[in-house]
Order: C-alpha cells, then sequence, then structure tokens
C-alpha cells in the first residue's frame, strides 16, 4: 500500500489478504497491529485467507486447461462440446447439420467421436 504507515509500528507492515466478510484487503504484520485485526475482523494476516501465489494460479489454469483438453466429446445432440466449442447452427432446435459449425457439420470430427462412443444421432 504506497504511503499507508501504520499508527503501531510507523512503517508499512501491510500484507494482502481476503477477509470474508468484509472488504479489508490487507491486514497488519506488527503485533499491536495483529492485534487489532483480530480484536475488529476475528483474524490476522495469519489466519486470514492467503492470496493464491502467481505461479500456482498458472498450475492450476494449466491443470484445468489439460483436463478439458483431454475430456471426451459430448453427444452428438450437444449445445457445446469441451474439444469442439460451441453449436452454431442457425437453428439448433430444427436443424444439426449447418456446414460450418464445429459440431454437427458433415465433416466435423465431434459426430464421428460420438458415434464411436456408441451414441446414434
Amino acid at each position: 500500500m504506497a504511503g499507508a504507515y501504520c499508527k503501531f509500528c510507523d512503517h508499512r507492515c501491510f500484507v494482502y489478504r481476503v477477509v470474508p466478510g468484509s472488504n479489508v484487503t490487507h491486514l497488519a504484520t506488527c503485533p499491536e497491529g495483529m492485534a487489532l485485526d483480530r480484536e475488529k475482523l476475528g483474524v490476522d494476516y495469519t489466519t486470514a485467507v492467503n492470496l493464491m501465489a502467481p505461479e500456482d494460479r498458472v498450475r492450476e489454469l494449466r491443470d484445468r486447461a489439460d483436463a478439458i483438453e483431454s475430456s471426451n466429446c459430448t453427444g452428438l445432440t450437444a449445445a457445446w462440446c469441451p474439444v469442439h466449442g460451441d453449436c452454431r447452427c442457425a437453428d439448433p432446435l430444427e436443424s444439426m447439420s449447418d456446414a460450418q459449425c464445429p459440431l454437427h457439420a458433415p465433416a466435423s470430427s465431434h459426430a464421428a467421436m460420438a458415434l464411436l462412443d456408441g451414441e446414434e444421432g
């Protein structure tokens, strides 16, 4: 926090934390400031929710993306597939065979994969 000095230790002793039910985002790290945070908020910087380190967040997002990429296709009547994306049929309720649709076009590998999994149109 630029310019914010702790009234107890006269230093910038604050760290960012998530405090559920509060809009407070920084907590003091000095003993007196921690005591005040516990009194007012019920937590101090050691017991509040720590923010995820950026490298951990990147790892989590990559893991999620990998899980989606390795997912099987959804069925032939799907409006979305984790592998092929969104249905782009002009009128999905009436016709699921638009040539530009990544799911339902006759040349789409989505339909072929669904048939291989045993689903019928």
